[in-house]
């Protein structure tokens, strides 16, 4: 039908004059979970120069990509990557809604299996999701082996939920090769750094100490670590850098506050008190997430007001969440006392508790 449309309606010819490279093509709402809600004012030169790196960075071919997409479209991530990358470069596009996905997850390999799709991308937790569904259809009903990009993004990768991944969809033919780690945002209209293609996911493993109380990435030795994704190099036409406390730019592996410039880069926002200018006078953004570079990639540890600062030691939320995870057991949460309650000594440190009594006793269980 829209062949015949093409073949029969008048032709178009585009006007350049009709938008200015300045002027805004969409308005991305950002932060409304977190903070007040604001609009990031995407022009039409910010976009085009996105897509244009994001095409490249992903080496996407029109005559031989089929892109996969379960993303809501009121998210950047499928409202960029999913429906603006293919209606301006003429990729075949598969697309169902996230209530598919969740109604059925492995609805999600099935559509890649049934049209060859060679582009998907998701947050992490969907991957864990596909990875919990690949253990279930026998042998050989499906065929992952066109997948050459899988994209995962969003929000904090888990190494683990990847292997996962990667582990059960590899008797359907899925390549490890195939999972690319990235970096985005909405203030660069969607992409900052992507991983090299084909080359699947790069862990760094870094001395927890030197993180925590020194803020450096020191690799690791026998002692705790820290696993980070290396996100990939800059998408072309980005700067990346890491600021200190004090301002300094910062070296390699030193851990600071990520900044960001280039043609991608929005100029402001629109709030409910008015325009706010997202850059300094020398055009560069502050992510307010917290990373470091290695070897011209990528790292980001978290956001940095989420850090929690305990005895002078930065700790991300993302480690206790991983490390609740990983508890084999669990037990009710004890109440904090009222002022005057008895003391009790744990860990060489006093702290107030309940008085101590059968009822309030809990046996800890395994997790579900």
């Amino acid at each position: 039908m829209i062949g015949d449309i093409a073949a029969d309606g008048p032709g178009i010819t585009p006007d350049p004059a009709v938008a200015a490279e300045h002027d805004v093509a969409l308005l991305q709402l950002t932060s409304g979970s977190t903070a007040e809600p604001k609009a990031v004012r995407i022009s039409h030169g910010n976009l085009y120069a996105n897509i244009t790196g994001m095409v490249e960075a992903s080496r996407l071919v029109v005559e031989r990509d089929v892109m996969v997409s379960w993303l809501p479209l009121f998210h950047d991530m499928g409202m960029v990557g999913f429906l603006t990358v293919p209606m301006t470069t003429g990729l075949e596009l598969v697309s169902v809604t996230p209530t598919d996905f969740l109604s059925r997850p492995l609805l999600w390999a099935e559509l890649i299996s049934k049209h060859g799709g060679t582009v998907t991308a998701a947050p992490n937790f969907a991957y864990a999701v596909l990875a919990r569904q690949l253990t279930r259809p026998a042998d050989g009903a499906l065929d992952l082996s066109t997948l050459r990009i899988a994209l995962n993004g969003a929000e904090p990768i888990d190494p683990d939920a990847v292997a996962a991944f990667t582990a059960n969809g590899a008797r359907f033919g899925l390549r490890p090769e195939s999972v690319l780690a990235a970096y985005g945002m909405a203030e660069t209209v969607l992409g900052v750094s992507f991983a090299p293609v084909e080359t699947g996911l790069d862990v760094d493993t870094i001395d927890a100490d030197g993180l925590e109380a020194h803020r450096r990435a020191v690799p690791a030795g026998d002692g705790p670590s820290r696993r980070f994704p290396k996100l990939g190099p800059p998408l072309p036409g980005i700067e990346v850098r890491v600021v200190g406390d004090d301002g300094r730019v910062l070296g390699e592996r030193e851990v600071g506050v990520l900044q960001l410039r280039g043609e991608p880069v929005t100029a402001g926002y629109l709030t409910v008190h008015g325009p706010v200018a997202t850059q300094d006078a020398d055009g560069w953004l502050d992510t307010g997430d917290e990373g470091y570079l290695v070897d011209d990639q990528v790292v980001v540890c978290g956001r940095r007001k989420d850090v929690i600062i305990m005895g002078g030691r930065n700790i991300y939320p993302t480690d206790i969440e991983r490390a609740a995870a990983a508890a084999t057991t669990c037990a009710p949460a004890t109440p904090w006392p009222s002022a005057g309650s008895p003391a009790r000594t744990v860990g060489g440190a006093s702290r107030s508790w309940w008085p101590s009594s059968p009822a309030r006793r809990a046996t800890p269980r395994p997790r579900p």
